[in-house]
């Protein structure tokens, strides 16, 4: 059967590198605030940034959890960096699958990923882009300006 029509895809490698490049330097800013937190000696912070929140030993959820359980984070931003970050490891760890709409003629790429309940339910890969990006700009701001608060306040210690 011949399928007719020009059908549209976004560009998933594009969209995954740019979500996961973005969301390291979201890490990065959590690693920097905990490192804070904690007052670490300067001739510790090496090692405390590459082995203790090394992202091999410390998952982001943890580093997240971590945050939420010194009240650094208001529930606002720390829901929001959870749906950051199952979007992230849906683009990381998941394959989208293309689904063509004969009848309308359009073409969409899905993901299917793990919700809040476990259950694993399929999601338009443009919306997921368009939904973490959307968080990105938020919390971005948001962990900014509690960065620079901190260091007004504390003062440079890198």
């Amino acid at each position: 059967m011949k399928i007719g029509g020009n059908y549209e895809f976004p560009n998933h490698a594009k969209s995954k590198g740019n979500i996961i490049k973005s969301f390291c330097s979201i890490e990065q800013t959590i690693d920097i605030i905990i490192l804070l937190y904690f007052d670490i000696p300067a001739k510790h912070e090496e090692k405390f940034l590459s082995l203790m929140l090394n992202s091999s030993i410390i998952t982001v959820g943890a580093k997240i959890k971590v945050l939420t359980n010194l009240e650094l984070l208001d529930k606002k931003t720390t829901s929001q960096l959870r749906i950051m970050n199952s979007i992230r490891n849906a683009f990381a760890h998941v394959n989208a699958t293309k689904h063509l709409d004969l009848i309308n003629k359009k073409g969409e790429s899905r993901m299917y990923i793990m919700n809040s309940e476990g259950l694993i339910k399929p999601k338009v890969e443009k919306e997921l882009i368009e939904e973490y990006f959307d968080l990105y700009k938020k919390v971005h701001v948001y962990l900014e300006h509690y960065y620079n608060e901190t260091m007004d306040r504390d003062g440079p210690n890198l």
